[in-house]
């Protein structure tokens, strides 16, 4: 995809996640890298979905941070559908069919290393509000977006 900087255009806005409550688009952040290094300073987990096309478009890589504590398989499928609505979005963009893959556990070390080679890197904060037993519950999420070079290994950010 050619070199997108417009956060308009890379990420949804909110959306209901089934059951589970509503993810709210909170805001894009024009310091990524130092936005991610406070997600995995607090111990944020990271998983990673490859967006691609069958195209000449380089693809890109999705990075979904979010609380340790929390079940993996609910996130994991928060990210699915975050990186499903955005190969939609490029899709209707760009006239063509993008993918998402599976979601993959991503290291923080890797995702730190990639940033720091990386110089589009396309950031949003959202917010997954749920009310369990009269009470609301308020959960950060960091999604990542930057280029995959020819170099990288698939599956790992």
């Amino acid at each position: 995809m050619s070199e997108h900087k417009s956060e308009t255009h890379q990420f949804p806005g909110s959306f209901e996640f089934y059951h589970l409550g509503q993810v709210k688009s909170h805001e894009a952040q024009s310091a990524p890298k130092a936005k991610f290094e406070a997600f995995a300073q607090a111990g944020s987990k990271f998983l990673s979905f490859r967006v691609f096309t069958d195209s000449e478009e380089r693809p890109w890589l999705m990075v979904l941070g979010f609380p340790q504590a929390l079940e993996s398989e609910v996130y994991a499928e928060l990210g699915n559908v975050l990186a499903s609505q955005v190969a939609n979005l490029w899709a209707k963009e760009k006239g063509q069919v993008w993918l998402v893959s599976p979601p993959s556990t991503a290291q923080t070390s890797v995702i730190a290393e990639t940033l720091s080679r990386e110089s589009v890197v396309v950031a949003q904060t959202y917010i997954h509000e749920q009310e369990l037993a009269g009470e609301l519950y308020r959960v950060p999420l960091l999604c990542l977006l930057f280029p995959i070079r020819e170099t990288q290994e698939e599956g790992h950010a």
